[in-house]
């Protein structure tokens, strides 16, 4: 994300809570938490989605800890009067706020506003697929607080201790610089909401935008293949000389071009989704056809042993298939 960092805010945070980020700006400061008790009120959209609701859960959450006070958490139909926080778009957020918004194969459209004045702060975003704007609005509002999240559940919380919570006058337009944020790994079953929802604290997208290329997934476009017997120079050679049914000849015009259409096949079927993803046979399969051994550069792969014919990267191979 790009990120706005301003070290004096930091400092007087520490220093002194109550005029926490007064140097950003000149302007009415908005109150949100006084001497402990609530000054302003929490409002989503009567049809609000699930992501916002729980956006505006988290914000409630987090200033109870940092603060004890408790937000009134409301809809836009309650007629909601006094300092209001806008969490996710609704009828009270003005036209005029530039909240990223739309959903196409590009992935180009995810973001998020923060937009503060005396008497309103908004924090919304993209939420249309798998984008989660409005709660990373939330989140960097947090963290803006003196909010960290450095490991998942309590034990890697950061809360400041802050009676009184204010906020400058701001307006605030946040895009990603990378599309694809996350990584894969292990987690049990028992903790994997919580892993989930750590990722999404830290502006990171649990949900992949792109199709991720599970192991052996290459197979799902050779099951229409004729057999071996018929056409043996669509697959890949074995060291020993044997033909790969799971595996393609990775310099074969005809191997490509069936893959190719298969490609074309599932997107079809699929209209809803923006990308398709091959990958190989866990185990580093390798194709031993001598044209497709001419592209290999002789790297190992990573952990490989130098010289083993098995533990060599492939990467040169897949890319020019």
């Amino acid at each position: 994300m790009a990120r706005i960092v301003v070290l004096c805010s930091i400092l007087i945070l520490q220093c002194a809570p109550t005029v926490a980020f007064a140097a950003q700006t000149n302007g009415e400061l908005f109150v949100v938490v006084r001497d402990g008790r609530p000054q302003a009120t929490i409002v989503v959209a009567s049809n609000a989605a699930e992501k916002v609701r729980v956006a505006a859960s988290e914000l409630q959450t987090y200033i109870r800890k940092i603060s004890g006070a408790v937000l009134q958490i409301i809809t836009d139909s309650d007629n909601p009067q006094g300092k209001l926080i806008l969490v996710g778009k609704s009828k009270l957020v003005p036209a005029s706020v530039p909240i990223p918004s739309g959903l196409t194969n590009a992935r180009r459209e995810e973001g998020f506003a923060i937009l503060c004045n005396g008497n309103h702060l908004v924090l919304a975003g993209n939420d249309a697929g798998n984008y989660h704007g409005t709660e990373y609005a939330v989140y960097e509002f947090l963290e803006r607080l003196g909010v960290r999240w450095f490991m998942p559940g309590d034990f890697g919380e950061i809360i400041p201790r802050l009676k009184t919570i204010v906020f400058p006058p701001v307006r605030i337009v946040e895009k990603p610089d990378f599309i694809m944020r996350n990584w894969w790994a292990h987690v049990p079953e028992a903790l994997r909401d919580q892993n989930e929802r750590w990722k999404l604290r830290n502006k990171m997208l649990p949900e992949p935008p792109f199709k991720i290329p599970n192991d052996s997934s290459i197979r799902d476009y050779l099951q229409d293949w004729k057999n071996i017997s018929e056409r043996p120079e669509l697959f890949a050679l074995s060291q020993d000389g044997r033909r790969l049914k799971g595996l393609p000849c990775l310099t074969n015009p005809d191997a490509v071009k069936v893959v190719a259409d298969g490609v074309k096949a599932y997107l079809r079927r699929h209209e809803d989704e923006n990308s398709c993803a091959f990958a190989p046979d866990d185990g580093f399969p390798r194709d031993f056809t001598p044209e497709t051994m001419k592209l290999n550069q002789g790297f190992v792969e990573l952990g490989g042993r130098p010289g083993v014919p098995g533990e060599v990267s492939i990467s040169e191979e897949w890319f020019s298939f």
